[in-house]
């Protein structure tokens, strides 16, 4: 994978195809691995460019010496944005979905469009819906954290992608991936702790005017699904789209269904950049 070098940090990406230019930002506990798939699908018309946040492939680490912001994951999108030319099409799942809402809201000189997946901005709830989901990924973080500390990072991993997904999910990993999924926990409680202390106002997203996807699974967690509910009254003119079923993992358990949805959002307004 090609790396960009800055004065600060070192930043890893894939970049393949050619065409009008696509930026996937993954979710957190996650790598640019996630979006395999859809690369494959999108690369033989658009160039496709998927960015490593801290801590995962050769992207520097986040240090523990201060808080990590959403704002700062947003800045390396940039530094990535600035090496490219054009417009680019944002295409977010979670903690990358938030990120992408960041750079839009801050670059709509050079954003052509967006496409969410569960964007996870769950402050939000603080002030609206129902604050008890709020506090829900609160005591998680708190729960992850802990167990960080004490250098338990299997237990930690595992308490994290239990909350995000099922038990069984995480019994059938293999090995390797559960050691992946340990050996990349601290970059998971820095991301947490950065949704948590996040300030953007709900006011700054619903004020996107630009093309605007968001999907989620009516399965999800209660939560999530608040959060999005939040965002779907907020934003009117965005296009929602929802699974019956998948949960938040869709992008990779159901990976055909949400990456065909993706590429005719993304058919309809490449025509126009």
């Amino acid at each position: 994978m090609p790396v960009l070098e800055t004065d600060h940090r070192r930043i890893d990406y894939l970049d393949e195809g050619s065409g009008p230019t696509v930026l996937l930002i993954h979710s957190a506990s996650s790598s640019n691995r996630q979006w395999r798939a859809l690369i494959d699908r999108l690369a033989p018309c658009y160039r496709v460019v998927a960015i490593n946040l801290f801590g995962y492939g050769q992207t520097s680490p986040w240090p523990d010496s201060r808080p990590q912001t959403i704002h700062d994951h947003a800045e390396l999108v940039f530094a990535l944005m600035d090496k490219l030319p054009g417009m680019v099409h944002l295409v977010g799942h979670s903690l990358g979905g938030v990120v992408a809402m960041e750079v839009a809201r801050l670059r709509t000189d050079r954003v052509a469009s967006l496409a969410l997946y569960e964007p996870n901005p769950f402050h939000l709830l603080q002030h609206h819906g129902d604050p008890s989901g709020f506090e829900c990924m609160v005591e998680m973080m708190d729960e992850v954290e802990g167990l960080y500390r004490q250098g338990r990072l299997e237990h930690a991993a595992r308490h994290f992608i239990v909350f995000w997904s099922s038990e069984a999910n995480w019994n059938a990993l293999p090995e390797e991936r559960r050691a992946r999924f340990a050996a990349t926990i601290g970059a998971s409680v820095h991301e947490g702790r950065a949704l948590q202390n996040n300030t953007t106002p709900l006011g700054d997203y619903a004020g996107l005017r630009l093309p605007c996807l968001l999907m989620y699974a009516r399965d999800t967690l209660p939560a999530l699904y608040a959060v999005q509910q939040v965002l779907v009254e907020a934003c009117p003119h965005w296009q929602v789209q929802f699974l019956d079923e998948g949960g938040h993992m869709a992008p990779l358990t159901r990976a055909d269904e949400v990456n065909a949805r993706l590429e005719t959002f993304l058919e309809a307004w490449t025509v126009h950049t």
